[in-house]
């Protein structure tokens, strides 16, 4: 039994606009997945603006992450990089990333 006679119509009539729709649909969606899967951009994107901020590794808004840390004093801006500007802060962040254990919001000091 064929399930795609039962589907479409015997007499239906392949006009070009049909013939190009699904060919269209199909280039488009072949050509977004090689740009996102081979491309170093796409890699970057899926990456570093979509992945990493799912699952709460990086914010949303680097950018202004960095920017607001810069303008706190805890990064200092060296050529196209952002540098930390005290070695026990980075040391801790390091130690607290590495732990498996990371302390809950209840473990943490409070803070003044």
């Amino acid at each position: 039994m064929q399930l795609l006679p039962q589907i479409l119509p015997r007499n239906m009539i392949w006009t070009p606009g049909l013939t190009y729709c699904p060919g269209i649909i199909g280039g488009l969606g072949a050509s977004t997945t090689y740009i996102l899967a081979f491309t170093a951009w796409g890699q970057r994107l899926t990456l570093a603006r979509i992945w990493l901020p799912l699952t709460r590794r990086l914010p949303w808004d680097t950018v202004a992450f960095l920017e607001n840390a810069y303008h706190l004093g805890v990064l200092r801006h060296a050529g196209a990089v952002y540098q930390f500007r005290h070695n026990q802060l980075q040391r801790h962040l390091t130690h607290t990333y590495h732990n498996p254990e990371r302390p809950t919001a209840s473990a943490r000091p409070e803070r003044r």
